[in-house]
């Protein structure tokens, strides 16, 4: 019996040493670092970055170690940031960004790890991957949304636009410093549509991208159709370039006229039309219609919202009225604008919201007044706004209007036109790419001499 009880106490001891020793021989698996560049010469223009990745290489071991890298990993004669966790866990991964230029026989990564074993044992290790040929990493760089680092085609969603669409731009650039820069635009861009802020809007025009020697562009188109935008820079002596294509898209749209009479009514007054929805002496009246938001044809992140604007301009406006104090006394006032002027007020007021109209007129009840003569030769012009946009001109009406008077007194019966008077268009079509541009008001202009 005590032998017994000595071999199942011998067989115990021998079951526990076997299995301490089992566990003994339990050692952390070796780290190791796969990715980068191949060690033969390497043209990397075709990409913006090398992926490393590190991971216990022992599966077995797996279940129960764990594994930490260091915050910091130093490769290319770089310090980076810290490693991040993939999905598949314990591998680690960082991206490195290599200054342009050729490297031979230096470290490419290297990174300490620390661990703890299944039997909870510490351990550390380093993992070197070492650059034997020559390699060449050349700088890159790409064009993205300003703020972001989505490229364009990305941000942009098959880069369409539509006219009048801000569109804000960077380079986006690895591989060291970056300087002479450079960007080109293809079509018909600006940057704004100024209006003075004075309380006659003395001046109106367009202001084209002009700035093009920066990291970054902003403007809008105004034409449509396929656009190119291309970026370049150097860096470390190398040029490089990137492109980018979109397609620019624009509203189909239209203005119909319609003319009223001109008459001698009450005042007495010449009037050019009747200043009454109905008796007008010109109304214009738009019609717009949006491209359509597919997922081929995605413009303004979605949004096909979008305003108008009327503005008219005066380009010619020579006013008579002749006042008779007596035989020898008869003087004859003028007014004239000078150069293409706004018509009074900017924007022009709307009667509802897709119309517009114009009735001028010109007294003749003024004391002595014996004569008078109107002409207006103007242009009314349709703007576009898209939700967030800037503004571009879609149609360009070009009317005018003309009548003489003469005859005495404040009955109306008293007076007759001298001549045919008239209110016609001479041309109603697509502005195209050209803008409304104006250099004064229309109203700054006095009468000479004065009443």
């Amino acid at each position: 019996m005590k032998l017994t009880k000595s071999l199942f106490a011998i067989i115990a001891g021998l079951i526990v040493s076997l299995t301490g020793l089992l566990q003994a021989q339990v050692t952390p698996g070796s780290v190791s670092i796969s990715g980068g560049p191949p060690s033969s010469p390497q043209n990397f223009g075709t990409t913006n970055w090398i992926q490393y990745s590190a991971a216990i290489s022992n599966a077995s071991d797996n279940v129960c170690e764990t594994l930490h890298p260091s915050n910091t990993i130093v490769a290319w004669g770089t310090t980076y940031g810290s490693w991040r966790t993939a999905s598949n866990n314990p591998t680690y991964y960082t991206n490195v960004f290599p200054a342009a230029g050729w490297y031979t026989n230096v470290i490419k990564c290297t990174v300490t790890f620390s661990g703890t074993d299944c039997n909870g044992n510490s351990y550390s290790t380093n993992a070197i991957v070492n650059v034997t040929n020559p390699v060449e990493v050349m700088p890159f760089l790409n064009i993205v949304v300003s703020g972001t680092t989505n490229t364009i085609c990305t941000a942009n969603s098959n880069n369409v636009a539509i006219v009048g669409q801000q569109i804000n731009l960077s380079a986006q650039t690895f591989g060291g410093t970056f300087s002479n820069f450079q960007w080109t635009v293809s079509g018909t861009t600006e940057t704004n549509f100024y209006v003075s802020s004075d309380s006659l809007w003395t001046n109106g025009y367009p202001q084209p991208l002009t700035v093009t020697t920066n990291t970054s562009v902003s403007f809008f188109w105004v034409d449509a159709g396929s656009k190119s935008v291309s970026c370049s820079a150097v860096c470390a002596g190398i040029s490089c370039l990137s492109n980018a294509t979109f397609t620019v898209v624009r509203p189909t749209n239209s203005v119909f006229c319609q003319t009223g009479n001109v008459t001698i009514g009450s005042g007495p007054k010449i009037y050019f039309g009747f200043p009454i929805p109905t008796q007008v002496g010109i109304n214009f009246s738009n019609s717009i219609l949006m491209p359509v938001n597919s997922a081929s044809s995605y413009y303004n992140n979605g949004n096909t919202n979008y305003s108008t604007k009327w503005v008219q301009l005066i380009t010619y406006n020579p006013s008579t009225i002749t006042i008779s104090n007596s035989a020898s006394n008869v003087i004859v006032h003028s007014c004239q604008t000078v150069g293409t002027v706004l018509d009074t007020e900017y924007p022009y007021q709307n009667d509802t919201a897709t119309t517009a109209s114009d009735s001028p007129s010109i007294t003749l009840s003024l004391t002595n007044e014996i004569a008078a003569s109107d002409y207006q030769n103007s242009e009314m012009w349709l703007m576009f706004q898209p939700a967030n946009g800037n503004l571009v001109p879609l149609w360009k009406v070009t009317w005018n209007c003309t009548g003489a008077a003469t005859g005495f007194g404040g009955n109306v019966a008293n007076w007759s036109f001298s001549g045919t008077p008239s209110i016609s268009v001479s041309a109603s079509a697509d502005s195209g790419v050209i803008y409304p541009v104006w250099t004064n008001n229309a109203s700054v202009f006095p009468w000479n001499p004065t009443f």
